[in-house]
């Protein structure tokens, strides 16, 4: 009953989604699936600002969850998902397509943040679409607008709130996790040599420079890796969060190898068209290429400047040669 309470006096402010979620959160052991419950029930009985309301809330209490990574509101979110998105907060009135969009949105970040399973969200997308292509075609045979069943006072607080709710979203793309969470969270099973590698003092001058020499560096590299390989077979290694930039990252950088490679290829396909009708002026630049290499390492030798050290006898014979060959 408290929860329900609370349901009721949820509104788009950021304050009042985090209250509701960290009291979901707080009795997330004991009473998980029956505050999902309530949930769906009240996403298909509330108004349409309660619902987009209530999806932002579930947003917020997954986030939450995949912090911790106990992943139990995951599980609950993804069997019934269909049921709270598109026939609670979407609905099948023609006013159910004003919250079509911002459903979309969030199910988006979801997919972008990794909240929950891809395949389960693509194919509750691809529903959103079929219920936006049904809602169109009935929206063609009713001649009356969907705003005129809305006040002007609702109309603009929907339009405030909506701005609100997108910045939201597009923020917590871009926020960095903790810098603890970037790299391997040890534990006692999984890794139990961490302890001897806090006795490994850092240089003075800065955290990247070690103060130890070479020799003794590669010695505990090799003693450390030695020891860590059998324990970390044997047990799990939990890491920390997949953050949405270091998935931007990945994506960016697949798409810059495809350029390369596609680049590459036409390259290789000029060069091959070229062969055929420009063999041996291909092969009489190379030949000139190399000549000239060979000037202008004889001409660095002559100046002093060659990285080889050559006595006179040698720099004499040099010279002779290359007036033989190319005076």
């Amino acid at each position: 009953m408290q929860f329900v309470s609370l349901l009721s006096r949820l509104n788009s402010s950021l304050p009042s989604i985090q209250k509701v979620a960290l009291f979901a959160f707080k009795h997330t052991p004991r009473c998980s699936p029956d505050i999902w419950e309530c949930l769906v029930e009240e996403g298909t009985q509330a108004n349409l600002n309660a619902r987009v309301n209530l999806l932002h809330l579930i947003d917020a209490i997954l986030e939450k969850d995949s912090i911790v990574g106990s992943g139990t509101w995951s599980v609950l979110v993804e069997r019934n998902l269909k049921e709270f998105v598109v026939d609670g907060v979407v609905g099948d009135t023609r006013e159910g397509r004003i919250n079509l969009m911002s459903a979309h949105q969030v199910l988006k970040s979801w997919k972008t943040r990794r909240l929950l399973d891809v395949d389960v969200l693509d194919e509750v997308l691809k529903q959103l679409d079929m219920k936006n292509k049904s809602l169109t075609i009935n929206d063609t045979a009713s001649c009356e607008p969907i705003s005129l069943s809305l006040s002007r006072n609702d109309i603009l607080r929907r339009i405030e709130d909506d701005r609100e709710r997108h910045k939201r979203l597009r923020e917590r793309i871009w926020v960095l996790p903790i810098p603890t969470s970037l790299f391997i969270i040890p534990t006692a099973n999984s890794n139990p040599t961490w302890s001897n590698l806090s006795s490994i003092k850092p240089s003075p001058i800065s955290p990247a420079s070690p103060s130890e020499p070479p020799s003794s560096r590669i010695h505990k590299t090799n003693t450390s890796s030695s020891t860590l390989a059998p324990s970390t077979s044997g047990a799990a290694v939990q890491r920390g969060p997949e953050v949405p930039i270091d998935l931007e990252f990945e994506q960016t950088w697949a798409r810059l190898n495809e350029e390369r490679e596609f680049a590459e290829l036409e390259r290789n396909d000029v060069e091959g068209e070229g062969s055929s009708g420009h063999g041996e002026g291909k092969a009489e630049g190379r030949v000139r290429k190399k000549r000239k290499a060979e000037v202008d390492q004889v001409m660095e030798e002559e100046n002093g400047t060659s990285r080889w050290l050559f006595d006179e006898s040698e720099l004499r014979a040099m010279r002779i040669e290359y007036e033989r060959c190319f005076a």
